[in-house]
């Protein structure tokens, strides 16, 4: 049970990380809002919008209801606890939809660029971020120095732990820049165990195999870090018009 609900907040977090989502629920904590006037309010394409909609829904950050064939979203008292936004702020009722296109320019000039200041600002971000950074030095010193000594027992490929690495990533890091991080990181720890087991090992053999090993590392790495992320996206559901 527990382990569920870390998982689930996990998710949530992972999720509210992305400024395009946190300035959604931002501007759904105002007031329910349309498919078109969320995407003026965001300075997104609608498109865009609805991919984003389709996590925030699956999570229950955001509710949907159908009214005079419109789908309206509104932000869930979960995602106001999450975020730490208040509820309406003064938000005014719903509003005509000939005049949601004046109401949708003010806070497209306004929701960025706050919405941004509060991702920042957010000390439930900034511990995620945290968390996952020191999760991806771990994950990756782990991987570097276990791999030599059961390399030694069961004969295991380097493309192993590379691949290993590169899912990890697609989870922890989500950008090719942390994969390529964490390739050096465990590179480098594979080495310094393969130094401590290999008899008679000089500092220049060390450093080609480092070389060697990074090489496999970023290029297996990367490879499964895209493959994950592209299975993650598919397995997302998507919103309906």
């Amino acid at each position: 049970m527990g382990f569920g609900m870390q998982s689930e907040n996990r998710e949530i977090m992972e999720a509210l990380g992305d400024r395009t989502r946190f300035s959604i629920v931002e501007a759904l904590s105002r007031k329910p809002m349309s498919g078109d006037e969320l995407a003026g309010s965001v300075q997104r394409a609608r498109s865009t919008v609805e991919s984003h909609l389709a996590v925030l829904l699956r999570l229950n950050l955001v509710t949907r209801r159908l009214d005079d064939r419109t789908y309206y979203y509104e932000a869930t008292p979960l995602a106001r606890q999450y975020t730490g936004i208040a509820s309406g702020s003064g938000a005014a009722p719903e509003t005509p939809v000939a005049s949601a296109s004046s109401a949708s320019d003010t806070e497209s000039a306004s929701a960025p660029a706050s919405a941004s200041a509060s991702a920042v600002e957010s000390p439930f971000l900034r511990s995620f971020k945290f968390r996952s950074r020191i999760m991806s030095i771990a994950a990756a010193v782990v991987i570097g120095a276990i791999w030599p000594p059961l390399n030694a027992l069961i004969s295991i490929s380097i493309l192993v732990p590379a691949l290993t690495l590169g899912m990890l990533a697609a989870v922890l890091q989500r950008d090719m820049r942390g994969t390529v991080n964490m390739a050096v990181i465990a590179s480098f720890f594979t080495s310094v165990a393969s130094y401590f087991m290999m008899e008679g090992a000089t500092l220049m053999t060390v450093g080609v195999l480092f070389f060697a090993v990074l090489t496999i590392m970023v290029a297996g790495g990367l490879a499964a870090f895209l493959f994950t992320r592209m299975a993650m996206r598919r397995m997302t559901p998507r919103v309906k018009k």
